[in-house]
């Protein structure tokens, strides 16, 4: 039986650094079908010297560049050029662990309803691989870890981002259905994309395996983003889904948790001394708001904030087990 042709997607900006690692991660895969091409997003460092020294070495590889457009734009011009049954996204600076897309692969073979199968990551800082942790931030298990029809767990993607993008394996088919990564998002970008595939009905597999995982590096250069930016990407994201066909209860779900991002923008606003215009999408939940807290300091507000809101994460843990 022919295997069927994975499709690595690897965005690279100024990467070269780190690339060598990354591209060697993929040539050491235990699954031989697959192609990996390495896209430019208008790298000036030596980025494509590295790149091009693997394409001769292995005709699996290839090479492309463009100026730069930022990160969805960068993968959808992999989606446009890959000519695999399967998309495997990975970043210039992470790993993918040999098994990855072998084990991966294996469950579409023996599950062929199956759209979607993700394993685990872990996270692992500059020059120390061999101690890998979950997360940078709180180091304890946070990913969905479920299986079943993305429709059935579309409330966990809508309290946090649990599916990072190189985690799964995906059918072209999934892809193709949602239309890549929608290059309005500068940030959040990934969570717009599987927000998009789950409320389709997809089939969704968790695979837990050893040597399955993805490894994310966190160095100096990592794409830091301000929270501010970033929370204006969670109200973007937000808010486009409340324009979204799906059941009315998910759209007032999704509030909730968008007016605690109004809240937040609106207080880091106050704490790095800006001034807007912000309207928040719901006056009385305003008012109810500054009953409570809109006497406090700015800072003194967030923090309050932003200890409801882990309150909220960690409740959210507790519904995965």
């Amino acid at each position: 039986m022919t295997q069927p042709l994975v499709s690595v997607v690897v965005a690279a900006y100024n990467y070269g650094n780190f690339i060598h690692e990354t591209l060697n991660s993929v040539l050491a895969q235990t699954y031989s079908n697959w192609e990996c091409l390495v896209i430019d997003d208008g790298s000036t460092d030596n980025t494509s010297d590295i790149v091009k020294a693997f394409c001769i070495q292995d005709s699996r590889f290839s090479y492309h560049y463009h100026s730069n457009r930022g990160l969805p734009a960068t993968r959808n011009v992999g989606i446009h050029l890959a000519k695999g049954d399967f998309f495997q996204w990975l970043d210039a600076d992470d790993l993918l662990e040999r098994d990855k897309l072998k084990k991966q692969i294996e469950v579409f073979e023996l599950k062929p309803n199956i759209d979607i199968v993700y394993s685990d990551l872990r996270y692992f800082y500059d020059g120390k691989p061999e101690k890998l942790i979950y997360s940078p931030n709180f180091n304890r298990p946070w990913t969905l870890k479920k299986s079943g029809k993305t429709q059935d767990l579309i409330k966990f993607m809508l309290i946090s981002c649990v599916i990072m993008p190189s985690m799964p394996l995906l059918r072209r088919q999934v892809v193709e259905k949602v239309g890549g990564f929608n290059e309005a998002y500068k940030f959040v970008e990934d969570w717009n994309f599987w927000l998009r595939v789950f409320i389709k009905d997809f089939q969704i597999d968790y695979l837990d395996s050893k040597n399955t995982f993805i490894l994310m590096r966190l160095h100096a250069n990592s794409m830091t983003k301000s929270r501010l930016n970033m929370i204006n990407g969670f109200l973007k994201l937000r808010k486009e889904f409340d324009t979204f066909d799906v059941n009315t209860k998910w759209k007032a779900f999704n509030l909730k948790f968008l007016q605690n991002d109004e809240i937040e923008f609106f207080l880091t606003q106050k704490v790095d001394n800006l001034n807007s215009d912000f309207v928040f999408s719901d006056a009385t939940m305003l008012s109810k708001f500054f009953q409570f807290i809109g006497t406090l300091s700015p800072a003194f507000g967030l923090k309050l904030l932003q200890y409801y809101k882990s309150i909220q994460k960690k409740y959210y843990y507790l519904t995965l087990k």
